[in-house]
């Protein structure tokens, strides 16, 4: 079975609408869809399903469980997508710029049948 690793991104790019309401606000929850990161699996989203975390072996979640195949050898794997952006009480940079969000929460949703996003509360700090 392939290994299960994770990299974290350190920024995130904000839409003009997003940059409006975080200087108004003070927050905001970005929209973000989820990118399969275990090339060369083929993922199966429609059968995807959402795991709360919370377990002292794989952290706080929620991450999404995809169902997915090996197209080398045919055999099925369930693998975890965690945050890229990781989770509270991490920090994020605001790309282009030196502001920094604090990630307060995290939480995944279902857009249609094949796609999911991940929805994260950032505020400013």
């Amino acid at each position: 079975m392939p290994r299960t690793h994770t990299n974290r991104l350190c920024t995130i790019k904000l839409t003009s609408a997003e940059r409006a309401t975080l200087k108004r606000d003070g927050q905001i929850t970005a929209h973000r869809p989820i990118d399969w990161p275990h090339a060369p699996h083929v993922p199966f989203f429609a059968e995807a399903y959402k795991d709360p975390g919370h377990t002292d072996l794989w952290g706080p979640g929620p991450y999404l469980k995809v169902p997915n195949q090996d197209p080398r050898d045919g055999e099925t794997y369930i693998h975890r997508v965690f945050c890229p952006w990781g989770y509270p009480p991490r920090r994020v940079r605001l790309m282009r710029t030196t502001i920094s969000l604090n990630i307060t929460s995290i939480e995944l949703t279902k857009s249609d049948s094949n796609h999911w996003q991940w929805l994260l509360t950032l505020k400013a700090t």
